[in-house]
């Protein structure tokens, strides 16, 4: 069944590479693609592979140019991979910066994209400030961002402000996980940009999980742990909800929120999907929501670190 739901698919591509230094990009929409990456809600996975089959040599030489004198690179990838049936291309599956390799392995030149996600720059950078007590938490998410050069969008009202004096010390998404974990948000580093995720309390958004819309297979509990496995969804990240519904396995149906995702893919063929690992909203795993809505149950629930 997975084969051939996924064999019917229409499976499309946008490689976005831009030469940070001279702001020049190329898009690459009509050759071969594979991909390999892994996301963790812990941000410590979150690494991608990419190979791109038979570049023209002006292609190879532009990715050649982005090396500066101490031979670091400087060609930031942005991916966007959906399939016709599905969603479009408006979020990308990756972006960050890549080292980049080109060989020949006949009868194909084979270009090589290795690099992190833009959480990797973020988790880098080392802010050293002290805050005074009634320092709004937002006031500091904005601080991390400036002094780190990230911009920020924040969706939704960040609630609360500091007890005592805090000097912070250190990357700041460590800090931004210390705070997510007190304060009841959620966030990533998408597309270079900061984004700070408050759910409502009364309602959250989640992404539908079935077989209209690309679950392969039926999905299994261990551990405490769901996994599914589903055609490649852009929406798909680490901290989104889901709603998994399976005629095959009803009582596996409900409200979980991801934690691990680990994507393949290659516009030729073979794999072309999401593999989910997810748990349940309401088990001790899920740190960061402070209130929420049971749609379930229809009451709402707080959810404590426990863990």
């Amino acid at each position: 069944m997975a084969g051939n739901l996924q064999g019917t698919v229409k499976r499309r591509v946008l490689l976005v590479l831009t030469n940070q230094k001279t702001g020049a990009h190329k898009d690459i929409t009509d050759l071969r693609v594979a991909f390999s990456m892994k996301k963790s809600h812990k941000t410590l996975q979150n690494r991608a592979t990419i190979k791109i089959y038979n570049m023209s040599p002006d292609g190879r030489k532009f990715i050649r140019e982005a090396r500066d004198h101490a031979g670091e690179f400087h060609i930031h990838v942005t991916l966007f991979a959906w399939h016709v049936q599905g969603e479009n291309s408006d979020t990308p599956i990756f972006t960050g910066l890549c080292e980049t390799t080109s060989e020949l392995i006949k009868p194909n030149w084979i270009t090589t994209l290795q690099g992190l996600d833009s959480t990797d720059s973020f988790r880098n950078f080392s802010y050293e400030r002290k805050h005074v007590k009634g320092t709004s938490v937002r006031t500091i998410i904005n601080s991390l961002a400036r002094e780190s050069g990230v911009p920020v969008r924040v969706i939704g009202k960040i609630q609360g402000s500091l007890l005592r004096d805090r000097t912070f010390s250190g990357a700041p998404i460590n800090i931004l996980n210390d705070f997510r974990n007190t304060y009841g948000f959620t966030f990533e580093v998408l597309d270079s940009t900061l984004v700070v995720r408050v759910p409502r309390p009364d309602a959250f958004d989640y992404v539908e999980i079935h077989s209209g819309t690309g679950m392969i297979g039926t999905p299994r509990l261990r551990s405490g742990v769901l996994d599914v496995r589903v055609l490649i969804t852009p929406t798909l990240l680490p901290d989104t909800f889901i709603r998994v519904t399976s005629i095959q396995e009803p009582s596996l149906n409900g409200i979980y929120i991801i934690r691990k995702i680990n994507t393949r893919g290659d516009t030729w063929s073979g794999d072309w999907t999401t593999n989910i690992e997810a748990v349940i909203l309401g088990t001790p795993s899920v740190f960061y929501v402070k209130e929420y809505l049971d749609l379930r149950r229809g009451k709402g629930v707080t959810i404590r670190d426990i863990s």
